[in-house]
């Protein structure tokens, strides 16, 4: 499968999940590669659902190309892990990639890491082409 064609189906992906997003949900999109952004910088990483930020996050989705180099997972992961979920709230995080996982040792370890923790992530979604096994 081409570049061109990972990355549209992770693009219809994310649409998918943005749309299925019940109103009032806290979510954020991060990219990430060789570095990593974040659509809502805040203190908690998050923005409400609504149709503003829908608009937003579909709007960044859709202009989403294979550029970030690499598929390094680990420092965005460390992020998140240093800015915890809004309070009595878990976090749940969705992953869509086209490419392949390098560093998969170092991120399971990240992962477990985040089990035992405070913050509680329930669910780590692989979809295409991930060669992590959580």
């Amino acid at each position: 499968m081409t570049e061109d064609n990972r990355i549209c189906l992770a693009r219809e992906a994310m649409l998918l999940f943005i749309r299925s997003l019940p109103v009032g949900a806290h979510f954020n999109i991060i990219r990430f590669g060789s570095n990593f952004d974040i659509l809502f910088k805040n203190e908690t990483l998050t923005a409400v659902y609504d149709e503003q930020t829908a608009k937003e996050a579909e709007k960044l989705t859709r202009s989403m190309q294979a550029d970030f180099g690499g598929t390094e997972l680990l420092e965005p992961l460390k992020h998140l892990k240093d800015h915890p979920p809004i309070k009595d709230r878990s976090r749940q995080i969705f992953l869509l990639t086209d490419g392949e996982i390098s560093n998969t040792n170092e991120v399971t370890n990240e992962y477990e890491i985040f089990k035992r923790g405070s913050m509680r992530i329930p669910h780590i979604i692989p979809v295409h082409e991930v060669s992590i096994k959580i």
